[in-house]
């Protein structure tokens, strides 16, 4: 059975919930611009969940941001939600992958597994001064292994 994750703003006005079979936050920094700027200096790490699992209390504090490309300036079709009281960063949900949110490791209050090894992605876009976490293996681009297929391929995927 999948892994129940919980999640929490830090003002305490949103709860949420959702099942994930992909609980490892192996990606521990995601460089790219917008990651850094939502989801501070080191970036963002999310880890997928089961949309149709998604419960949320105090939803009427989520908020949701719909960025732009950053070199064509072209609507994305992704959403980043958010506390509107704190600012937390809560998820993400890509009607591409409709199947899937993204929560940010962040903001969840679960205890998670810890990866034996983990990844920084998208070191190109990121600035000089922002340092690698230590031990990780570092890759200019996106990783060509989506998440399903890291947990699935290192035998942590959870049915």
């Amino acid at each position: 059975m999948p892994v129940e994750l919980k999640g929490s703003c830090h003002c305490g006005a949103v709860n949420f919930k959702c099942l994930s079979n992909t609980p490892v936050p192996y990606q521990v920094s995601k460089f790219i611009r917008i990651c850094r700027k939502v989801g501070g200096y080191m970036g963002s790490v999310n880890i997928m969940g089961l949309t149709k699992s998604l419960s949320v209390e105090g939803e009427s504090n989520v908020k949701s941001y719909s960025p732009k490309h950053s070199e064509t300036g072209e609507p994305l079709t992704s959403k980043r939600f958010f506390c509107q009281n704190c600012g937390s960063m809560l998820w993400l949900h890509d009607p591409s992958w409709d199947e899937w949110i993204y929560p940010f490791a962040s903001a969840i209050d679960t205890p998670l597994p810890k990866a034996e090894k983990t990844l920084a992605i998208m070191r190109s876009s990121c600035p000089d001064y922002v340092p690698v976490p230590e031990g990780s293996a570092v890759l200019e681009k996106y990783n060509d292994e989506g998440i399903e297929q890291w947990h699935k391929s290192r035998g942590v995927w959870v049915d």
